[in-house]
């Protein structure tokens, strides 16, 4: 599938190359939250964290129980230094999934558990 096809490129670095599968995929599905969940993971990649944000939203939109997509959109937020709200975010992914590593290491880096 073109959102896999994405993951592999993102994989090798190829942040334009993955860009362009999940738009791909949108093209069939236009409510793939993971789809969406990739773009934004390039765009952060990329240092676009508003842009991120936005497609981050949309992907929650389609899945409001994406747990990896509230911990992304944190990542996000953090990176454009709005740790309270990035804080939320992690919260909000370990509520609805409690075994979350990476939002509940992300919180703990920041001393907001």
């Amino acid at each position: 599938t073109y959102v896999n096809i994405g993951y592999i490129y993102r994989d090798s670095g190829l942040l334009e190359e993955a860009l362009t599968e999940y738009r791909q995929a949108l093209r069939f599905r236009p409510n793939l939250a993971v789809a969406y969940y990739g773009i934004g993971e390039v765009l952060i990649m990329q240092g676009k964290p508003v842009e991120a944000v936005e497609n981050i939203n949309a992907a929650i939109s389609y899945y409001p129980q994406y747990a990896d997509a509230y911990n992304l959109r944190g990542e996000a937020l953090e990176r454009l230094g709005r740790i309270d709200e990035a804080a939320r975010e992690y919260r909000s992914a370990l509520k609805i999934n409690a075994d979350h590593a990476a939002a509940a290491k992300n919180l703990s880096r920041l001393g907001m558990n």
